[in-house]
């Protein structure tokens, strides 16, 4: 008796367990899920690693302080305009002692250099005399 007693129990407890195709299927999206997520996130690190190699290495010379005093013009043989992917735009000065110097666009004083040595550079508007 207690043999049939003890198999009654063990199919009742395999019947629990056996799950419907319902339960199955669900059971297979829950677990698929965390899987789905976690590629999803692998491949969009991929994405991101591989865009910011494409772009390069950053610019080589940016400004994060500026010369606020105007610098005579004789003194300045130079310029050169940052890159747009620094945080500040802004004019880097080369002197005469090959000093850069970073001054801010905006400046009159700037501009004004800036008008001066574009004319200073224009070619057939020098005398070789």
């Amino acid at each position: 008796m207690e043999d049939r007693f003890t198999q009654q129990r063990e199919q009742a407890v395999t019947a629990q367990l056996r799950l419907s195709p319902t339960d199955t299927l669900r059971t297979h999206v829950r677990m698929a899920a965390p899987r789905l997520a976690l590629s999803v996130v692998v491949l969009m690190l991929a994405v991101i690693t591989l865009s910011a190699g494409l772009r390069g290495p950053g610019p080589k010379k940016c400004c994060f302080r500026f010369n606020e005093n105007e610098v005579q013009r004789d003194r300045v043989v130079d310029y050169v305009r940052t890159s747009q992917r620094c945080p500040n735009p802004a004019i880097l000065l080369r002197t005469v002692a090959g000093r850069y110097l970073c001054a801010r666009p905006s400046a009159t004083w700037v501009k004004t250099l800036i008008s001066y040595l574009d004319a200073k550079s224009v070619p057939g508007e020098t005398s070789n005399l």
